[in-house]
């Protein structure tokens, strides 16, 4: 498994230019992902994910899409990503007193506990590393309020790596 997930984060972190001394080594994967099942799967098809992106009017993030040709998702007890079929529409389980229309750009990116880690993807963030923030639904049963959480997908999923799969 470990080679598996190192192979493949170390072609992510690659091909998105991104400096290698953020990403967790290999030695680091091993070690907080060892005893687990393997989180990959096999890599999206390129042409599915330019059909995701027309029938939803909007473009993945880099990060995400380099990662579902990768691997079609990550598990690590439960979808931290989902595959390309599952990600869809953000489904709100917490009241926004703030919000009157949920934004159509908002998208459920994976599912691992009670709350739903999701996507903005017509927001921007402007900071340094900024992309489209990764945020989580919130939960009204157990208090949980929503909350941005990343700025980008690929600051989010190297924090997830360099954890073990805790996703926020």
């Amino acid at each position: 498994m470990g080679s598996q997930l190192n192979g493949r984060v170390g072609r992510w972190v690659e091909s998105l230019g991104i400096d290698p001394s953020l990403a967790p080594t290999a030695a680091e994967l091993s070690a907080r992902f060892r005893g687990k099942p393997d989180p990959c799967r096999p890599g999206a098809d390129p042409s599915d994910i330019e059909d995701w992106e027309r029938r939803h009017g909007f473009r993945l993030p880099t990060g995400l899409r380099t990662w579902l040709v990768l691997s079609n998702g990550f598990y690590v007890n439960g979808p931290l990503i989902h595959p390309l079929p599952a990600i869809g529409p953000m489904v709100p389980f917490a009241r926004m007193p703030e919000l009157l229309i949920q934004p159509e750009s908002w998208f459920e990116l994976g599912n691992p506990n009670v709350e739903t880690v999701c996507v903005d993807l017509s927001y921007h963030w402007p900071a340094p590393g900024g992309g489209h923030p990764i945020f989580t639904s919130g939960d009204d049963q157990t208090g949980s309020r929503p909350r941005v959480i990343a700025p980008s997908f690929e600051a989010w999923f190297l924090e997830l790596l360099r954890h073990g799969g805790r996703e926020y």
